[in-house]
């Protein structure tokens, strides 16, 4: 696994951390622990599953992800992301 911050062999990572792979030339998978919000009260860990390819200069990316929510009636959201390093 290439350099990361955490991974499933981890005890109990801190939420909003993640853990990224590279899975290719140009592209990665990140897995991040998060917090689950309703309404403004938290309702339980989540899940963020990503994967991103990097432009040739490294200047951007783009990919999807899928968010798990662990709650009595688990939601799962999936879209697109995508960014643009600014100097």
């Amino acid at each position: 696994m290439a350099p990361r911050s955490w991974s499933p062999e981890d005890a109990s990572p801190p939420p909003g951390t993640c853990a990224w792979e590279q899975t290719g030339r140009a592209t990665y998978k990140l897995t991040r622990l998060a917090m689950a919000y309703a309404d403004g009260a938290y309702v339980g860990p989540a899940d963020i599953a990503e994967k991103a390819v990097l432009d040739a200069e490294g200047n951007s990316f783009h990919g999807c992800f899928t968010i798990t929510a662990y709650t009595p009636c688990p939601p799962r959201h999936s879209g697109a992301t995508s960014s643009t390093r600014r100097t």
